[in-house]
């Protein structure tokens, strides 16, 4: 008979085997998972931080975890409207006047984006945007004052979802704004400290002389380490935090159930947000696809009967992760790597997790027939930094991502297929939709969203899009 000290062992032992051959058969350099159900957590590390200078993964390793980073900052931003401080309702401008200093043809549209819009990737401006605004204490004032003007407005704010990199870096400077503080003093003293992240970090200074992963490409067919800091300090919000797979952990356990791990027991800690607003954020806002809705920066997923609250980050194909939370079981799964094979490995943990800890087998969606109007769905749609490609493969179609300032993030070609309406999932993850064709009033398919980018379609390969906002 097993005892819950016997299943937990097992689990540990079992997990350890699949993420060791998983991440050999992938070629990732290093990787460490955990695993949270009912306040238990089960850790397994392999691999090494470098191939050049190599060191064992452990479970106090340093990751970049890229846009989990963002439900960090949203957590920080709520906490203020927890407080009364914020309104997710009111426009920015409201509290970042600066913004409306901008080309005349955006202040419309600039004026009309919500508080609420900067977390649920509805602010509308192009969201692949990348500048660095130096070390300073005042990145993110620079940011939206000398940057953000600059960055084109893609849709309508409010309207048609499109991941949003520059709108974490706004939602970030707004808390430093009516907090009165720097946003990484905040995060830490609000965030980090009360649930007792004490291996999370901010900045490279903090990072350097702790065991960190260390990014990897490929080159030559064999993955090699990329000795740069690819995220400069006014993108930390968006996706630069540095993290232990055991703070991960506690970060889930937080969202799950509440409970916070900080202080030295002198004194009662005060949690960042309470239960109803930690469930608040995991209301439906937007849309991504019939099977993605967006809380406020949580991805709400449906995967194998359960519903995911979940994210993950890239962070420049180097540094791989993910992170999800099923809330009704307490259950928790995340994965950090240190290569693009990574984020197959994220996928294919999470699915044995659930599948041995909740007991459910990940299938692929049922095929569904394709629209009549299928050959009218080629072409290329551009979604600012990058274009995809979508092409006629015998009864159906592939899709492939190019980015053309920097062809060696080029996605590979994946045959995609229909699983409902204009919805598509492909061979690399068939149990969820990887894309959606989106219509316009007189039914003409006139854009897709494409990892959860929305492209609007081009008028000729590398034309631009045909209409740079809806």
């Amino acid at each position: 008979m097993s005892t819950p000290a016997s299943a937990a062992t097992a689990l540990q032992r079992d997990l350890q085997q699949f993420l060791d051959g998983a991440a050999a058969e992938l070629g990732v350099p290093g990787a460490a998972v955990g695993i949270t159900h009912g306040g238990v957590d089960t850790v397994a590390t392999t691999g090494v931080t470098s191939r050049a200078d190599p060191l064992p993964i452990d479970p106090d390793t340093l990751f970049m975890i890229g846009s989990t980073s963002k439900t960090f900052t949203a957590t920080l931003a709520i906490s203020l409207v927890q407080r009364s401080l914020l309104d997710l309702d009111r426009p920015v401008h409201e509290y970042l006047p600066g913004i409306l200093t901008c080309p005349a043809e955006l202040h419309d549209q600039r004026a009309a984006v919500r508080v609420a819009d900067l977390f649920t990737h509805t602010a509308g401006w192009v969201g692949d945007v990348f500048f660095d605004t130096g070390p300073g204490d005042d990145a993110l004032a620079r940011a939206v004052a000398e940057q953000l003007p600059g960055v084109p407005q893609h849709t309508a704010p409010g309207d048609r979802a499109s991941y949003n990199n520059v709108s974490l870096v706004v939602a970030a400077r707004l808390v430093e704004t009516v907090a009165d503080d720097g946003y990484e003093n905040l995060l830490r003293s609000r965030v980090l400290e009360p649930l007792g992240l004490m291996n999370t970090f901010l900045f490279p200074a903090e990072v350097a002389n702790r065991r960190h992963a260390v990014g990897h490409r490929a080159k030559n067919g064999a993955q090699v380490p990329v000795p740069d800091w690819p995220m400069p300090r006014c993108f930390t919000p968006t996706g630069g935090i540095v993290s232990s797979v055991r703070d991960q952990l506690a970060y889930a356990r937080f969202h799950l159930t509440g409970e916070c791990a900080g202080g030295d027991g002198s004194a009662a800690i005060e949690a960042p947000i309470d239960t109803s607003t930690r469930e608040m954020m995991r209301r439906p806002r937007s849309s991504m696809n019939p099977a993605m809705d967006v809380g406020i920066n949580w991805f709400l997923r449906e995967r194998a009967g359960y519903l995911l609250v979940a994210h993950g980050g890239n962070v420049s194909y180097q540094h791989l992760s993910a992170f999800a939370m099923v809330p009704d079981e307490e259950f928790a799964v995340t994965t950090l790597t240190n290569a693009r094979p990574g984020e197959q490995l994220g996928r294919l943990v999470l699915d044995w997790a659930m599948h041995h800890v909740l007991g459910t087998v990940v299938a692929p969606l049922p095929e569904t027939a394709p629209p009549a109007d299928i050959d009218q769905l080629t072409g290329d749609y551009g979604t600012g930094d990058a274009y995809v490609e979508v092409r006629r493969a015998n009864d159906g179609l592939t899709v492939r991502t190019r980015y053309p300032a920097e062809p060696v993030l080029d996605g590979p070609r994946l045959r995609a297929r229909f699983v409902g309406d204009d919805v598509l999932a492909t061979d690399d993850d068939p149990a969820e939709p990887a894309g959606i064709f989106l219509r316009d009033g007189a039914g003409r398919v006139d854009a897709l969203r494409w990892g959860l980018r929305l492209g609007h379609r081009m008028a000729a390969p590398g034309a631009g899009p045909v209409a740079s906002a809806r």
